[in-house]
């Protein structure tokens, strides 16, 4: 058994168990840099995403009210 198919597989395991922070830490600790840095990214698009769902949010019950006191 390699090394690399051990390290991989235990990535995957950490995976389906949901086990974010095993994951990142298997990462980091295996120095792939490649994975890190998508990992990165992703989180960022989330926050990112995240912040305009509640700014939506938050526009649209302005836009009700405002309907709602124009009746």
């Amino acid at each position: 058994m390699n090394i690399r198919d051990k390290q991989e597989r235990d990535r995957i395991k950490a995976l389906k168990d949901n086990d974010m922070d095993a994951y990142i830490n298997l990462i980091n600790t295996q120095k792939n840099s490649r994975l890190m840095q998508i990992l990165e990214q992703t989180h960022k698009y989330l926050q990112q995403l995240g912040s305009k769902v509640v700014l939506q949010k938050s526009e649209n019950a302005l836009l009700s009210k405002k309907a709602k006191v124009a009746q």
